[in-house]
């Protein structure tokens, strides 16, 4: 018995059958919601603006923060979203940053939104994970606003 993925609504009328193309919205949905303001044009805080050009972050390197190497960290590591400053900001609550009242606070990312980035890191930006390719997770520190 052959098992046939199922067709994947993409919310605009469209099908798929690969799971990466919906991930890669829902990821991208997230990334506008909580990090364009700040990190795509025409903003630029921390010298950080393609927030959402998933080149552009593949490729990018901290400002600020290194690896365990004394390397500056990638902001995106496909298959590897644990190592991934991007990441690692947001999860740890550093990204969107928390404002002093009397500013609105900013909104956070959900647990299932984190999980959703996750997701798209390690299985749809290229890589795919080996078991032993994600460390227990580290200290992202200071990325310079490199994250979302």
């Amino acid at each position: 018995m052959d098992l046939v993925t199922p067709p994947i609504d993409q919310g605009d009328g469209k099908t798929t059958k690969d799971p990466c193309v919906r991930t890669a919205q829902r990821a991208h949905a997230i990334l506008q919601t909580y990090c364009a303001s700040c990190h795509a044009p025409p903003a630029k805080m921390g010298g950080f603006d393609f927030v959402l050009d998933d080149g552009r972050l593949v490729n990018a390197v901290s400002s600020t923060n290194v690896d365990e190497a004394g390397k500056p960290q990638r902001l995106v590591i496909p298959g590897n979203a644990r190592a991934s400053s991007l990441y690692q900001r947001v999860v740890q609550g550093q990204m969107p940053p928390v404002v002093a009242p009397p500013l609105p606070p900013n909104p956070a990312p959900t647990v299932s939104d984190d999980s959703e980035l996750e997701q798209w890191i390690d299985y749809c930006l290229g890589a795919k994970p080996s078991p032993t390719s994600k460390p227990d997770g580290g200290d992202a520190g200071d990325a310079g606003g490199d994250g979302g």
